[in-house]
């Protein structure tokens, strides 16, 4: 024997190798887990595109940016009476930040297709906000007892119908 080596008793051989093909699995399984999550979440889709209607057809515009004093957004679309998406929605209530608040109450954004008669979000006739983006109609609805600087944002604000480039969707 030499000077240098040492003997190694041959049960922990069989404990290194058995720890060693442990690890060996569990990052294999753990690889194929991410794997398997991005290929689900890429086949099931966007959730924010789906409570949005989105893969029904439904039309829509999201602010690129939402105003401060605003959290919590609801997201949802509407049908006709035939069951086809006809509207989406998002809902969006005060943050929990008092003084933020003062500056925002809640607010409701429908969007319909500009082109559409029916006006499936109804009409402005209640002074709500109306703005038009790539075919698409956009009806904001304050709350009547919004503070002027309230509505002032919100006349303001850039909608897009890439909901991607919303980061506040994600």
């Amino acid at each position: 024997m030499d000077a240098g080596s040492t003997l190694v008793p041959p049960g922990s051989r069989i404990v290194r190798a058995t720890l060693a093909t442990s690890i060996d699995w569990c990052g294999l399984l753990l690889g194929a887990l991410l794997i398997i999550g991005g290929v689900a979440s890429w086949l099931i889709g966007d959730d924010a595109r789906r409570q949005l209607g989105v893969d029904r057809g439904a039309p829509t515009a999201v602010p690129l940016e939402v105003p401060p004093g605003y959290a919590h957004p609801e997201l949802g679309y509407g049908a006709d009476a035939r069951g086809r998406a006809d509207k989406s929605i998002v809902d969006l209530r005060p943050a929990d930040d008092t003084t933020a608040s003062d500056l925002s109450r809640q607010v409701r954004i429908c969007v319909d297709d500009a082109a559409d008669a029916r006006q499936p979000c109804g009409s402005d006739a209640f002074g709500g906000i109306v703005r038009v983006v790539d075919g698409r109609r956009i009806l904001i609805s304050l709350d009547d007892d919004s503070p002027i600087a309230a509505r002032a944002a919100w006349q303001s604000v850039e909608f897009t119908t890439n909901l991607d480039e919303a980061a506040w969707l994600d």
